[in-house]
């Protein structure tokens, strides 16, 4: 099976989404008035590309950037739902990173997620990095 590109443009309420074989970027703030109605698209994307032949090789890679400045609790659940799924292609023996980007003039605080503490057996190697703006 082959990966489908997923492109989303950012509005308001909802991040910007470029999900590709290898790289899987979001930007943006995500606090939509139907989280479930937004993120089904992305949680199912992920679902599939599980499922592919890129995500079957354990040659290959694949790296989850977050740049979500603010989500809310809603977004959260399906952001952990998300990285939930790719612990999982990780520890199936293909590669995950992440690089999780935070407020630099605020830090990281509790509304980043700790994902070593919210999902069993977390292996996925996470890299905070800060941004400004």
């Amino acid at each position: 099976m082959s990966v489908t590109p997923l492109a989303i443009k950012s509005t308001k309420t909802t991040p910007e989404v470029l999900f590709e074989a290898g790289s899987l970027v979001m930007r943006g703030e995500s606090f939509p008035e139907d989280a479930p109605e937004f993120y089904k698209r992305l949680v199912s994307w992920i679902d599939h590309y599980l499922t592919t032949d890129y995500a079957k090789d354990k040659t290959k890679k694949t790296n989850f950037v977050s740049k979500i400045n603010f989500f809310n609790t809603a977004s959260r659940g399906f952001l952990l739902e998300m990285v939930s799924s790719l612990n999982r292609l990780h520890r199936s023996g293909h590669p995950v990173t992440m690089t999780w980007y935070y407020d630099a003039e605020e830090g990281i605080d509790e509304d980043d997620i700790n994902f070593r503490d919210l999902i069993d057996d977390f292996q996925v190697p996470v890299e905070y990095k800060p941004y400004i703006g």
